[in-house]
């Protein structure tokens, strides 16, 4: 296999996170309506780690990703800094979902479904953006110095929520990104047997819970 250059890492990279949160939003909403009364609690917590991780997720790419793209693509940053106020703002419904009294099934899919138009849309327009083309006009260094930072800020987040998020809603067949990027011992150990262990019940919401 042909060494990956650091366009095509970083593009696998975000396309790996943006492939894990819209299976995890998808999951999130075939479960909505059909959560029994006992599995509740659990799904809220789940729907309340997915709002971390997105969010998480958000904060990188306006910290991080979105400075090195400015100058070359103003207006297409400038619109993903509106999507990303869009969403927080739905982001605060599903946390008033997660955080509230009482639950109502048919309720919390219109919510989800509304995050997941928006949330599919701006990833789509983020992807349009990242292609090896654009990013090319972009020295290489400077890619793998914001891809090393990007790895660095990961690691400020919560591993009893954001690794698990991962490593549930990536669909075990088609894990490359994980195996390049994830040690043995952290995928095959420490994911699924400690840092998933804090909300195990969560994950079974997840899409591919393991």
């Amino acid at each position: 296999m042909a060494k990956k250059t650091a366009y095509q890492k970083h593009i696998a990279g975000l396309t790996m996170i943006h492939t894990v949160l819209r299976n995890g939003l998808q999951s999130a909403i075939r479960h909505s309506t059909t959560v029994t009364p006992a599995q509740i609690p659990a799904f809220k917590v789940y729907l309340s780690l997915y709002a971390e991780t997105l969010e998480f997720h958000h904060d990188t790419e306006e910290q991080i990703q979105f400075p090195m793209l400015e100058s070359l693509f103003s207006a297409d940053i400038q619109k993903f800094h509106g999507e990303h106020e869009d969403l927080l703002n739905r982001l605060a419904e599903l946390k008033q979902i997660a955080d509230g009294e009482g639950y109502d099934g048919e309720a919390t899919k219109v919510v989800l479904q509304q995050l997941w138009d928006s949330v599919d849309s701006h990833f789509r327009d983020e992807e349009a953006l990242a292609t090896v083309e654009n990013l090319c006009k972009i020295d290489e260094k400077t890619i793998e110095k914001v891809d090393a930072e990007i790895a660095a800020h990961n690691k400020k987040g919560d591993p009893f929520t954001h690794l698990p998020m991962l490593y549930h809603n990536m669909e075990p067949s088609k894990n490359e990104w994980m195996l390049e990027n994830i040690p043995w011992l952290l995928r095959s150990v420490l994911i699924p047997y400690v840092f998933s262990r804090k909300h195990r019940s969560a994950w079974k919401f997840a899409a591919f819970s393991q």
